[in-house]
């Protein structure tokens, strides 16, 4: 018994099951409601956030249960400088003046696929993207605003406690980051990245 875990060999288990839209129907098309977490998420000098580890998940799981407690699609987890982290599940990005905004690994947060999917269609969008820390008033202020994810996929934020972002709609470039995703990964759509493998 202990915390070390010394030479335990590597299980690993794949589990495939249909799932919905993971913020609902309504949040994946018009835009999903969220709130400020009171928690905040653990700092990648206490624990490497870059990993997508299921003990991490207990800060997602305190941030969620409060934000759904009060009515809130979501939850956004600010890190300990006070500047915006990520969701309890999902990555955060905003468009400002036509430039697309996220931050990196020192603001505590999971470096995931589907961001880098989307920074990598923005680039070949030709929409500038610009990667740095950024305070809950930058975001509130944003012209647009999204989640990315695994299972959120792209998804609208509508609201950050209660203020209205891109007026309730969902923005024109956050569509396009929505459209071409989805088009990408479902085969819809030719791409230059590689990403899919056709099996036969």
């Amino acid at each position: 018994m202990g915390v070390h875990p010394k030479d335990c060999p590597i299980n690993i288990a794949i589990a495939a099951f249909k799932w919905g839209a993971y913020l609902g129907e309504k949040s994946l098309n018009k835009g999903a409601d969220v709130t400020i977490s009171p928690y905040s998420k653990f700092s990648y000098k206490s624990m490497p956030t870059i990993a997508k580890a299921s003990g991490h998940y207990t800060n997602s799981l305190l941030a969620v249960l409060d934000a759904k407690k009060r009515g809130f699609a979501e939850a956004i987890l600010l890190n300990e400088d006070g500047n915006i982290s990520e969701g309890s599940g999902q990555n955060i990005f905003f468009i400002k003046d036509d430039v697309l905004y996220t931050n990196n690994q020192f603001s505590s947060i999971l470096l995931g696929i589907t961001r880098d999917t989307i920074i990598k269609i923005a680039k070949n969008n030709g929409i500038n993207v610009i990667i740095k820390s950024f305070t809950p008033k930058d975001l509130l202020n944003s012209d647009e605003a999204f989640f990315s994810g695994t299972a959120t996929e792209v998804t609208p934020i509508r609201s950050i406690d209660h203020k209205l972002i891109s007026d309730g709609n969902v923005g024109p470039l956050t569509q396009l980051f929505k459209n071409e995703y989805q088009d990408i990964v479902t085969g819809q759509k030719d791409n230059d990245y590689s990403w899919l493998t056709l099996l036969q």
